[in-house]
């Protein structure tokens, strides 16, 4: 992992503390969701290497629901 992110995520949560944000005490470990609520597992297969450059950062609020919502809070492009 970039040391970038782990940096980062410190400044931001460094920043949410200093507002009074409580933040989560685990460890932070990026990843992203591919699927949620699967009943049947899909048979396991070998998976390529992703080469998946990032071009902007987006700050999303999760409302939970019946089903799940997101919406976009703000955008950052990244050089």
């Amino acid at each position: 992992m970039p040391d970038e992110l782990p940096r980062l995520h410190a400044r931001i949560e460094t920043g949410l503390n200093a507002l009074g944000i409580e933040t989560e005490a685990r460890t932070y470990k990026p990843h992203v969701t591919l699927a949620r609520k699967v009943r049947k597992p899909p048979a396991v297969t070998e998976l390529a290497p992703v080469d998946w450059p990032v071009r902007e950062l987006v700050l999303v609020e999760s409302r939970a629901g019946a089903a799940p919502m997101y919406q976009p809070l703000a955008r950052w492009v990244l050089n």
